[in-house]
């Protein structure tokens, strides 16, 4: 399945389930241990003998620290569901609750604010719907889940950093075009999400930290995307496909596609970048010819085409060819067999 950015959310969750009316847990033996109609529920903290919770319609608010290091909490249940009453999820709620694992979260249709590591340490599985409502989410806020579909509601305009990082079982990746900026390595080790990864021109600033997943087509970055970091997508091993660059990236980091042995297709290079560092794409075995309209000056480190593929050639538009000599070809690497340097006289259209 490919890394998706559809124009709304699509479906919510399940509401087969009816909340009891009080929050309730439960021992071991699933016998009651303690009820509460409180509107804000809270002051589990460090409980073992929580085995079963659920969570009632006369909550709005659940706590900072509300059920954190309850170890056993989740045992007994089949799932965490959160009903259409709650607003917040305080900081640090549940964080470390291991009989969470694998086990599916259901948020509440109405929630707003998702406090900082509030499900740390859950590694919840199944199918996630952040609901349109929820308008901010922290860093590293589902970190090493297991999630196997995630779908992103319209109300969030900003992915931080680590948010989805190394979610194993991640098939399907759904995300408003509502978004506009994406943090540090929000999306990095997505292993088993397939097809294509495609940043809409939404989305700006710059990509950083979208390496070792297993995206298997195109990787297409739109023209929102101002900078490329350093390793953004190496060993991205098994994408296929082609690549795209948008037309605002001014900044390509060192190591950005090295180790995506599979990219087909020519490489075109947009005006705007200023700045393209070492090893860029070292190893993209497959990749085919080069076309460039920017001085040579924007090679700004060196080696960004060690091991290219032999025999390909650089195209390169008549104001800017004479600065590729062969002393830029010897610092980059343009040198393999059969590599060599031409006009490019149909810009901007690549030559047939």
């Amino acid at each position: 399945m490919a890394l998706k950015f559809p124009t709304s959310l699509v479906g919510k969750r399940d509401s087969s389930y009816t909340p009891p009316f009080e929050t309730s847990v439960y021992d071991v033996n699933d016998s009651l241990i303690e009820s509460r109609t409180n509107a804000g529920i809270g002051g589990f903290y460090n409980r073992d003998d929580i085995y079963r919770l659920d969570i009632g319609s006369s909550c709005t608010a659940i706590g900072s620290t509300a059920f954190r290091y309850c170890d056993n909490v989740g045992t007994n249940n089949e799932e965490l569901y959160i009903p259409d009453s709650v607003i917040t999820i305080g900081s640090y709620a549940f964080q470390r609750n291991y009989s969470w694992f694998d086990k599916k979260l259901r948020l509440s249709n109405n929630l707003t604010t998702i406090g900082s590591f509030a499900f740390q340490g859950c590694r919840f599985g199944g199918d996630l719907v952040i609901p349109d409502s929820v308008t901010t989410m922290p860093s590293s806020c589902f970190d090493g889940f297991r999630f196997t579909t995630i779908q992103i509601g319209s109300g969030i305009t900003s992915i931080p950093g680590s948010c989805f990082r190394s979610n194993t079982l991640l098939t399907e990746l759904n995300i408003p075009n509502t978004v506009t900026s994406i943090g540090s390595n929000a999306f990095r080790g997505l292993t088993n999400c397939t097809g294509d990864c495609i940043i809409p021109d939404s989305v700006g600033g710059a990509l950083n930290g979208w390496n070792d997943s297993g995206f298997t087509g195109d990787i297409r970055i739109g023209n929102g995307v101002t900078a490329i970091g350093g390793s953004c997508f190496t060993r991205t091993q098994n994408a296929s496909g082609t690549l795209t660059i948008g037309n605002s990236v001014t900044y390509i980091g060192s190591y950005a596609f090295r180790y995506c042995y599979k990219l087909t297709g020519d490489l075109i290079l947009p005006s705007s970048i200023t700045s393209i560092g070492s090893w860029v794409w070292g190893r993209c075995n497959n990749l085919n010819n080069v076309y460039v309209n920017s001085p040579a000056s924007v090679f700004t480190s060196s080696n960004a085409f060690t091991q290219y593929p032999q025999n390909r050639t650089l195209y390169v538009t008549s104001a800017y060819l004479s600065g590729y000599d062969s002393t830029w070809r010897t610092a980059q690497r343009w040198t393999a067999s059969g590599q060599t340097v031409a006009e490019w006289t149909s810009y901007p259209d690549p030559m047939p």
